[in-house]
């Protein structure tokens, strides 16, 4: 197993100067000038699905109080909480070459480039405490 970005030489088939993306596979570029060349190959790693590029912000705002009723024997706490959450994904990188693999380098790979997606979700909570009346029943000493 030879280790990654080592390079190779194999003998390839070039198809000549005149040969583009645009006219690959067509009789009107076959004008005689191809032949086989030896050519340095270079193994990396491609991506084929399943890459992704996502980013979250939440922020909460919260709002919470607390009262207490017939001298301390009962606790309320009722609160209200706001959440946004902003996620940024992008899973389409843009793609390159003839054999179009994806490019996932930072330049072209961006979160911005993807779907916004922002949702808003409104919570309202409560809470309530009944205390041991300790004026009225005597309690063991801890």
């Amino acid at each position: 197993m030879k280790p990654p970005d080592s390079p190779d030489s194999w003998l390839s088939w070039n198809l000549g100067p005149e040969a583009t993306p645009a006219n690959i596979g067509l009789d009107s570029r076959v004008n005689g000038n191809e032949r086989f060349v030896w050519s340095t190959f270079l193994p990396r790693q491609v991506p084929t699905k399943n890459y992704r590029f996502e980013e979250t912000k939440v922020r909460s705002l919260a709002l919470n109080s607390q009262s207490f009723f017939w001298r301390g024997l009962i606790v309320v706490n009722p609160g209200y909480r706001q959440d946004t959450t902003r996620t940024w994904l992008n899973t389409e990188a843009p793609v390159v070459g003839l054999d179009e693999t994806p490019d996932l380098s930072p330049e072209n790979f961006r979160v911005e480039n993807g779907c916004l997606i922002t949702t808003k979700s409104h919570i309202f909570g409560y809470g309530g405490v009944l205390n041991w009346p300790r004026h009225l029943v005597a309690c063991p000493a801890a």
